[in-house]
Parts: C-alpha cells; sequence; structure tokens
C-alpha cells in the first residue's frame, strides 16, 4: 500500500481526511478515516505544517534547518523516521507532484 521507503527525494503531502487544532503550538490531529487522534509536538507540528503543500522532503529539512539548531543528517534522519511513523498512521500520503513541479 505504501510507496516504499521515504528519502528526501520524496514527495509527501497531509493526508485531506484530517481534522487538526492547535494548542499552544502543538497540534492534534484527528483521523477521519481511522477515527484516531494523534498529539504532534511543536518540532513535529512544524514538519506538519510544511507538508500541508505536496513538496519534496528534502524542502521541509531545508526549511526546518533555517528554523532550528540542529546538522543536516541528524535532522534528516530524524524526519525521515517521524514521516514514516506518520505515513503508517495515516496522516501524510506519498506521491505526486511536488511544490517545485517535479514528480518523485
Amino acid at each position: 500500500m505504501h510507496d516504499g521507503k521515504i528519502t528526501v527525494d520524496t514527495v509527501i503531502t497531509v493526508a485531506d481526511d484530517l481534522m487538526v487544532a492547535d494548542l499552544d503550538g502543538e497540534a492534534v490531529v484527528l483521523s477521519l478515516h481511522r477515527g484516531a487522534y494523534f498529539g504532534l509536538n511543536e518540532v513535529g507540528t512544524r514538519a506538519f505544517e510544511l507538508a500541508r503543500r505536496p513538496r519534496p522532503v528534502r524542502a521541509l529539512v531545508d526549511a526546518m534547518l533555517q528554523e532550528y539548531d540542529a546538522e543536516r543528517e541528524e535532522l534528516a534522519g530524524d524526519l525521515l523516521r517521524f514521516l514514516a511513523e506518520m505515513r503508517e498512521a495515516g496522516l501524510i500520503v506519498t506521491g505526486g507532484v511536488g511544490a517545485d513541479g517535479t514528480a518523485p
């Protein structure tokens, strides 16, 4: 069902069957399809916000490096693991065309 391993070149976007509530910089995300909710911390919430438009993971890494004091490799690794969990939970989907107009 999934398009394989997520890499920095994978185009991701937030699933379209979600309701999101902002709670002081953190998010609670309700999956209408699964009938489950998920809590995201501040960093997870920012990644989720950046994924609202289809874009390659690399663009999320670049944007988050501008905002957080982290090494590229560590941030990318953490983000890839987080996005894999989000995809497994049905919060993001992979594939499609990125914000730069390119397909994965």
